[in-house]
């Protein structure tokens, strides 16, 4: 189960927000709504969670490249998420039976992060932009000038229970592995008939607030 469902998507409603494709020049990120605007009820539409073709390769890429001006990193194997090459293996559609749903990903042994997130937004049908809001959520892989093996190993937080933190980063590792899982995972979420059965989507439910909070 993905770490904080709704602290992840707090945060990718407000950084969704102001991320955008960029084609030549790099524009600045918009600000942040105020907190009036703020609606508990609707943090994020599905029109924009689920809006998979709002960024293409060349805009993840360019965005990436806007976020880290001086990698320091050493290790190709561990780079900065703007310049890593990673493997995605040959992936088979997801079965009825399977969480997902997501169509077939052919295989790429020197993807970038760009394709990778590309990959998978367009198969799992989930907007590129949740998934680089996560990467940046979870481990902070966007601005990262130096990223540690961990970070990639625990990329999206998937398989991260709040529950048995300590496995974290020990299943489901790699930046493919996680981006994947926790895209399936999304959808999951989003899915009548596989959601958490007390919170499922199209119903009302009323939701305390913490006094602490």
């Amino acid at each position: 189960m993905l770490k904080k469902l709704f602290g992840t998507l707090s945060a990718v409603a407000l950084a969704v927000a102001g991320l955008v494709a960029i084609p030549a020049a790099i524009s600045p990120a918009a600000a942040a709504p105020p907190g009036e605007a703020f609606d508990p009820g609707l943090i994020i539409s599905d029109s924009v969670f689920f809006d998979f073709g709002s960024m293409d390769v060349s805009g993840i890429q360019a965005f990436l490249d806007s976020r880290v001006s001086n990698c320091r990193a050493v290790d190709p194997a561990i780079d900065c998420l703007k310049s890593i090459k990673v493997e995605i293996p040959e992936t088979p559609a997801t079965t009825p039976q399977e969480i997902g749903p997501c169509s077939a990903i052919p295989a790429n042994p020197t993807a970038s992060a760009a394709q990778v997130i590309y990959s998978v937004a367009t198969a799992c049908g989930i907007s590129p932009k949740v998934l680089i809001t996560t990467l940046q959520k979870e481990q902070g892989l966007v601005t990262s000038t130096k990223p540690t093996e961990y970070m990639y190993r625990a990329a999206m937080g998937f398989g991260c229970p709040d529950s048995d933190p300590g496995i974290c980063g020990k299943v489901y590792v790699g930046l493919f592995n996680q981006v994947y899982r926790a895209a399936k995972q999304l959808r999951w979420y989003g899915n009548p008939k596989g959601s958490f059965t007390y919170w499922k989507p199209g119903r009302t439910v009323s939701m305390r607030f913490n006094p602490k909070s």
